[in-house]
């Protein structure tokens, strides 16, 4: 585990791309006949598996355990008949957090639709309306406190947490044309955990922008695995070729 105190020298920040058909391919290969994986589920599967490759190939990690986690949005899964009308009218974040832990050799072994159905069954298995009632009842009795969960920070085994925004709509004409690039932005602290906050590139072609605060290691793998793309200017249209001209 991290130290906290080590932690800006012992992350790197990274921003990414992940193209459209590269997603749909995930999609594909995570899902089975009986059902089908989501971006969501697919990506975070395929994400799954390159951490566990990454600890397994480390030996300061004597564990051999990963986890994923991953902020849900809540307001869409409570059920109860008095908090779903609630839900349409109130304004603020209503997340939850959802935690899975894994053996690394169990992540590897497995084919991306069995991660993925794990991904699935993690986030589905939590009772929201409980959930959000136990959150409301802690906050009301230690107002003064702040509360961080295990897995943000980091403890325990090494960790990857995502806030995805995929389905966010973003409106960034501000009245000079769509911008090139939006993108969710998280302060990371001194948290001792992987983070990735997913958004949806401008413009609608279903690509994903994410921005990363990872260890080298998983930087060093996903910059070299053709589905994780680091971000360039010439993607985004931003450079322009610069033709030679003759001096004479």
């Amino acid at each position: 585990m991290v130290n906290a105190l080590t932690a800006d020298a012992s992350f790197v920040e990274r921003i990414y791309y992940i193209e459209a058909s590269d997603i749909a391919k995930l999609r594909d290969k995570a899902s089975t006949s009986k059902q089908r994986a989501s971006r969501v589920q697919a990506v975070s599967a395929y994400l799954w598996k390159a951490l566990a490759a990454v600890v397994a190939a480390s030996s300061r990690v004597p564990e051999e355990r990963c986890c994923m986690g991953w902020m849900v949005d809540a307001r869409r899964r409570v059920k109860a008949p008095a908090l779903v009308p609630a839900m349409r009218n109130y304004f603020g974040n209503v997340t939850a957090y959802a935690l899975a832990d894994a053996a690394v050799d169990d992540i590897l072994r497995k084919p991306l639709a069995e991660v993925a159905a794990r991904v699935r069954d993690t986030i589905t298995a939590i009772d929201y309306d409980t959930y959000l009632q136990e959150l409301v009842d802690w906050v009301e009795e230690h107002k003064p406190e702040h509360v961080m969960e295990k897995g943000v920070l980091g403890l325990g085994s090494p960790t990857v947490n995502q806030t995805v925004f995929a389905s966010f709509p973003f409106d960034t004409d501000f009245g000079f044309g769509e911008a090139t690039l939006a993108l969710p932005m998280c302060e990371y602290g001194r948290l001792c955990s992987g983070y990735l906050s997913v958004g949806a590139r401008p413009g609608g072609d279903g690509s994903w922008l994410l921005s990363a605060y990872i260890w080298p290691r998983l930087a060093a793998a996903l910059d070299s695995d053709g589905i994780f793309k680091p971000l360039t200017a010439e993607y985004l249209g931003l450079s322009r070729q610069h033709k030679s001209k003759s001096r004479l």
